[in-house]
């Protein structure tokens, strides 16, 4: 019969101790980053726009089209959201899938003071329904997506991009 010690039971308890938190730790790190391809950007001067031009701040990446009324309702709670977080290093994007005449179009007729942009590819990167929305945390890294209207200036989204602010 095998008899289990005190020292022994402690040293298991140790053991699997690690083992979990281990686990958890690689667990949260796949979770922090989205794998996803890289996306595509341009400004309306049909200029590269990358992630990686914004290297030490918070990237939030809405994708809309001017048809879609929900990004267009979706658009004064970003504009809030945008207020709220002025000066905290958090630069806001705005990218469709349209002609720049059609972007240009909307700018005009819109009091929007957005930065708009031209995604190439978001079939590739999963982009399937908008509005959505992709946080990138200041290594540039994707960390969070968001498909369908949000409230952007609510408590819960206003601490989730806050909180990319502060992880590191």
């Amino acid at each position: 019969m095998l008899r289990i010690t005190p020292a022994i039971l402690m040293l298991l308890c140790t053991t699997i101790s690690a083992c979990n938190e281990q686990a958890a730790k690689a667990a949260e790190e796949k979770k922090t980053a989205i794998d996803k391809p890289t996306v595509r950007l341009s400004n309306l001067r049909d200029e590269p726009v990358s992630i990686d031009d914004y290297k030490g701040k918070v990237v939030f990446l809405n994708f809309w089209a001017t048809w879609c009324k929900p990004c267009l309702y979706e658009m004064p709670s970003i504009v809030k959201a945008r207020e709220l977080l002025a000066g905290e290093d958090i630069v806001f994007l705005f990218a469709s899938d349209e002609t720049n005449e059609e972007i240009e179009q909307f700018r005009t007729q819109h009091n929007f003071p957005f930065d708009y942009l031209k995604a190439e590819n978001l079939s590739e990167i999963g982009v399937s329904a908008i509005p959505a929305t992709f946080l990138y945390d200041q290594e540039g890294r994707l960390v969070h997506r968001e498909t369908g209207l949000a409230r952007w200036d609510d408590p819960k989204h206003l601490a989730l991009i806050r909180n990319l602010k502060k992880a590191k």
